[in-house]
C-alpha cells in the first residue's frame, strides 16, 4: 500500500467538498410511501468506523450495493470496493488490491463493475472488474478520470480532472468528445428520459451549483435547476425527482410528467417543463437528522426506491 494511492480521495475532498469530514459512514434506510412521500421503516448503519466510507451504488437487483471503503494499515491507507448484501447483511471486499479503487458502478455489458483505479504513479484510470475477459482491465485511454456514468453498453460519460474539469463522452472503440466544462462529481441517468444529469459551477466560491441535463440523442445540454445550498451531489428517484442532502434534510425537485399527448418527459430544449412556475423550488422529502445529525453528501436509491443509502458525515 502506498500513500500516493489516496490522491483521488484528496482531490475530491479538497476541490468539491471543502470542510467535509474525512470520516463518513453509510446508512441504509428501508422506505415506504404515503402520498408519494417517504417514511423510514428501518434504518441500518452498514458501515461504522472512523475512516472514509462513500460512493454507494445499488446493483440492478436492488438487494445489494457497492461502496468505497478506506482501509488503514499503520501509516498506509488505500480504498477498496465492497459489496453489501441487504438481506444477508453481509460485506464482501471485491478488490482486495494494493491499488485504490473508487466510484464502483455496475457494468451494462458484462457481469462485474467499473471503477476509477489509481495506479502506482497516482494516475487515475477507468477500469473494469468483469467476468468477461474482453472487458476486464483498462477501458479507455483518457486520464485522470474522476467519475463516470454508462450511457449504453459501449458508451459512457466521464468527469476528467483538469483546468477546468470537463465532462467527456467516450466509446469503448476510442471516440472521445468534450460535452461541457466546470462540472461536478455527480453523474446519473434521468429516469424516464433520454437524458443524463450532471452538476456544474464555473465559480463555486461566488455562485450556487446548477443541475444540468445532457440529451445524448440531440447532443444538447440545458439547465434544469439551481442546486440548493452549496450542493453538487444528487440522485434520482424512479419518478424523476432529483434529491439532495441539505444539512440533515433530503430535498427534492421534480421534472413534470408527460404533458398528456404522449411526448417523452424531459426533452432538452423548449419541450423541457417543470412542475409549477418555480423551476428552482426544492421541497423537503425526508428528515434524516436522527441518523445524520452532522449532515450527509452522496445518496442513491435501489429496489424500486424502497432502499435509500446515504453517506453521513461523522
Amino acid at each position: 500500500m502506498k500513500n500516493v494511492l489516496i490522491i483521488i480521495g484528496l482531490l475530491s475532498q479538497s476541490m468539491f467538498a471543502v470542510g467535509q469530514p474525512t470520516s463518513s459512514n453509510i446508512w441504509l434506510f428501508t422506505l415506504s410511501y404515503e402520498d408519494k412521500m417517504p417514511v423510514i421503516q428501518y434504518a441500518t448503519k452498514i458501515t461504522d468506523n472512523k475512516e472514509y466510507s462513500n460512493q454507494p451504488h445499488f446493483l440492478a437487483d436492488g438487494d445489494s450495493l457497492y461502496f468505497t471503503q478506506e482501509l488503514v494499515s499503520g501509516e498506509a491507507t488505500q480504498m477498496d470496493v465492497f459489496k453489501y448484501n441487504v438481506q444477508q447483511r453481509q460485506h464482501t471486499n471485491l478488490t482486495q488490491s494494493e491499488a485504490s479503487e473508487y466510484s464502483p458502478t455496475p457494468l451494462p455489458m458484462s457481469d462485474g463493475f467499473s471503477v476509477i483505479k489509481v495506479d502506482e504513479q497516482g494516475k487515475q484510470w477507468l477500469w473494469a472488474y468483469a467476468a468477461d475477459s474482453a472487458y476486464a482491465g483498462k477501458l479507455i485511454d483518457a486520464e485522470p478520470v474522476g467519475y463516470h456514468v454508462w450511457t449504453s453498453k459501449d458508451t459512457l460519460m466521464a468527469f476528467i480532472l483538469g483546468e477546468p474539469h470537463t465532462l467527456q463522452s467516450f466509446t469503448l472503440s476510442g471516440h472521445q468528445q468534450i460535452v461541457d466544462e466546470f462540472i461536478g462529481a455527480s453523474l446519473w441517468p434521468v429516469p424516464g428520459t433520454a437524458m443524463f444529469s450532471y452538476t456544474k459551477n464555473p465559480a463555486p466560491e461566488s455562485q450556487p451549483w446548477t443541475l444540468m441535463a445532457y440529451d445524448k440523442e440531440t447532443a444538447q445540454s440545458t439547465v434544469l435547476s439551481t442546486m440548493p445550498g452549496n450542493n453538487q451531489y444528487m440522485a434520482w428517484t424512479q419518478d424523476a425527482r432529483a434529491l439532495v442532502v441539505e444539512n440533515s434534510t433530503i430535498l427534492f425537485w421534480s421534472l413534470a410528467p408527460t404533458n398528456g399527448d404522449g411526448e417523452e418527459r424531459g426533452k432538452v430544449g423548449d419541450q423541457l417543463i417543470t412542475e409549477g412556475d418555480e423551476s428552482d423550488r426544492w421541497l423537503p422529502w425526508l428528515d434524516i437528522s436522527k441518523y445524520c445529525p452532522a449532515g450527509g453528501t452522496r445518496l442513491h436509491l435501489g429496489k424500486n426506491d424502497s432502499y435509500l443509502a446515504v453517506v453521513c458525515n461523522e
